[in-house]
């Protein structure tokens, strides 16, 4: 009883704290913005400017200002405090805004700041609002989000105030800007969300940060894992109608945005910052105005750009098309993406017991990458998966489509001897002698090519993955020595760990040599330097992975998975943590299916013996 007593006075004391501290903020915040001319704002009026002392909230926003933020030092420098959300400068530039492109002459009104004040700030308050929620969201759940509100309006009006107010409740990140402040914003209100035990609220959730804070949708996914505290679905029938539209809608809209130049907001809003950009799936027009260049190299003698040399494969100075390479992309996208959409609702129909998975495995960034550059890693992806789906054999064609794709890329290399493997396993040994002759022509092409290869071998740690760029980005190892090294420590900790591996191909449902092909293409291409965007194509080899898997084995996958494509609107000291997990999940996750990979060896060189 003593005990119980206690605790609600404790309570009592905590409801009295939070609602003193809800009436201070928003006591501060109404004599701030009133101070500031809030509520009485006019236009831009340059001539009547004081530097430090004209309030940005007397201005009004319009299409000819644009308002920055510029850092002034408040310690030791304390009088500066005064300047906060003041304006220090007024600049008049002929440069146009590209979300504003009609605009002939613009302001650019620098606006004062102090970022480490308003981490510090930003950082400790909604720290103490999350484990609020954490611990008493029962109690104060209103108040709570009451005081998040006022809090952080408050916090952003003094040091955010060239942002809009929506920006607490949306924490989106403007296509020109790379804000860094937002991401325990986002923690609390995931976790508010979470803790509502609602899943219609976290399915609305999740498609406000698809759309709109894409950077932070994998801490979303993560949180959900973690409070729901199991790897069971448990939607009901409309809620997993919600989420299986929502790929579909992302796609759409993706591609709407993507065909009007008013639109370039849109466009950019549901990409990550990190590959944010005005063109329009950029991967892909590169790739057709270069084959566009072999028939006509003059192509752009009257234009700003200028004739590139692909550097993908023996193919590179053959294909070419004489259609308009913008046009043509428009096309290409469309059919793919509808026939990602054709892949994603297969998948749904098979798994239906998957269909959140499914979902954030087709909304994660990955994905959104592939799909905002168009690589034409699309089409492998697409091709390969709906060739295997629909036909049993067919085996001729296969090898061919396979042998193709290695003569205008290299990494498809690994699926053609992927399923060189699986015809070998299955004794058809007519087309396994075809598929071997195919893998060393494209070898010998291959090496014959390497020198424009390497010269394409590019990556940043944000976006890339390969044991190669792991160790040039971190270490001064030699390349080939250190990827030796790397394998044998692999092969030794995946013969000497007891793991009980997976059936994938009996999950899968067809055994016709796709487990085999994903497998050892992303096996091979984690040898080297490649794009993230790479991931989609072995992503139904993670979905056979993660629904298969011990529960170590779903985390790894899962991490890998979404921070295949880091975010970047976070502090730097939080974006090498995550660098960490990238690194240690595609290690672990690598480890896992080259142990695999050797079970699947012995288990063929056992039969082929038995067999002798």
């Amino acid at each position: 009883m003593i005990y119980k007593n206690i605790i609600q006075n404790k309570i009592k004391t905590l409801k009295f704290f939070l609602n003193f501290l809800i009436v201070v903020c928003l006591i501060l915040l109404f004599i701030f913005l009133s101070f500031n001319n809030f509520f009485d704002s006019k236009d831009l009026n340059p001539e009547g400017i004081q530097n430090c002392v004209t309030s940005r909230y007397e201005i009004n926003s319009s299409e000819t200002t644009t308002f920055k933020l510029e850092n002034i030092p408040i310690f030791p420098e304390f009088e500066n405090f005064k300047c906060l959300s003041k304006i220090t400068n007024i600049q008049t530039t002929n440069i146009p805004d590209t979300y504003k492109p009609n605009i002939d002459e613009r302001n650019i009104v620098y606006v004062s700041t102090s970022i480490i004040f308003f981490k510090v700030f930003n950082y400790i308050f909604n720290l103490f609002l999350i484990f609020l929620t954490l611990y008493f969201f029962e109690n104060f759940k209103a108040r709570i989000f009451l005081l998040y509100l006022s809090g952080n309006l408050l916090i952003h009006s003094l040091f955010n105030s060239y942002e809009p107010f929506i920006k607490v409740l949306i924490p989106f990140t403007h296509p020109e800007e790379g804000e860094n402040q937002y991401l325990f914003n986002a923690l609390f209100l995931f976790i508010y969300v979470l803790k509502s035990k609602s899943n219609n609220l976290f399915i609305f959730t999740l498609y406000i940060s698809t759309f709109f804070i894409p950077d932070f949708l994998s801490f979303l996914i993560i949180l959900f894992y973690v409070f729901k505290k199991s790897w069971k679905e448990d939607f009901n029938n409309h809620q997993k109608i919600l989420l299986k539209l929502l790929p579909a809608i992302f796609l759409f809209l993706r591609f709407i945005f993507s065909l009007f130049p008013q639109f370039k907001l849109l466009w950019n809003f549901p990409a990550m910052r990190f590959f944010q950009g005005e063109t329009k799936y950029y991967d892909m027009l590169w790739t057709l105005e270069s084959m566009k260049c072999i028939h006509n190299p003059n192509y752009f003698d009257n234009s700003d750009k200028s004739c590139r040399n692909l550097t993908g494969g023996f193919l590179d100075d053959y294909l070419y098309i004489t259609t308009n390479p913008e046009f043509t992309t428009f096309v290409l996208i469309a059919i793919l993406f509808v026939l990602l959409l054709w892949i994603y609702f297969l998948l749904v129909e098979k798994y239906p017991e998957s269909i959140f998975f499914i979902t954030i495995l087709f909304l994660s960034s990955s994905f959104n990458f592939l799909t905002y550059l168009g690589n034409i890693d699309l089409i492998f992806f697409s091709i390969t998966f709906l060739l295997f789906h629909y036909s049993n054999r067919m085996y001729l064609l296969k090898i061919f489509i396979l042998f193709f794709f290695t003569l205008f890329n290299t990494h498809p290399l690994g699926g053609l001897i992927g399923y060189s493997i699986y015809l070998l396993k299955n004794k058809l040994y007519k087309y396994f002698v075809v598929s071997s002759l195919f893998s060393i022509s494209s070898i010998i092409l291959i090496i014959n090519e390497i020198d424009n290869i390497q010269g394409n071998l590019v990556g940043t740690i944000e976006a890339s993955y390969g044991i190669q760029y792991f160790i040039s980005r971190f270490t001064d190892i030699n390349l080939y020595f250190g990827l030796a090294l790397f394998i044998f420590i692999t092969f030794i900790i995946s013969n000497f760990i007891n793991v009980e591996y997976p059936n994938l191909n009996r999950d899968f449902k067809i055994n016709n040599g796709y487990i085999e092909i994903v497998l050892y293409w992303f096996l091979f291409t984690s040898l080297f330097f490649n794009n993230s965007y790479r991931l989609v194509i072995f992503s139904v080899l993670f979905l056979l992975i993660f629904r298969q898997g011990s529960n170590l084995i779903k985390i790894f996958t899962l991490l890998f998975m979404l921070f295949s494509v880091l975010p970047t609107t976070i502090d730097y000291y939080f974006q090498i943590l995550f660098w960490v997990i990238k690194v240690f999940s595609f290690s672990f996750l690598f480890t896992f299916i080259t142990g695999y990979f050797i079970q699947d060896i012995k288990s063929l060189v056992t039969k082929t013996i038995l067999s002798s």
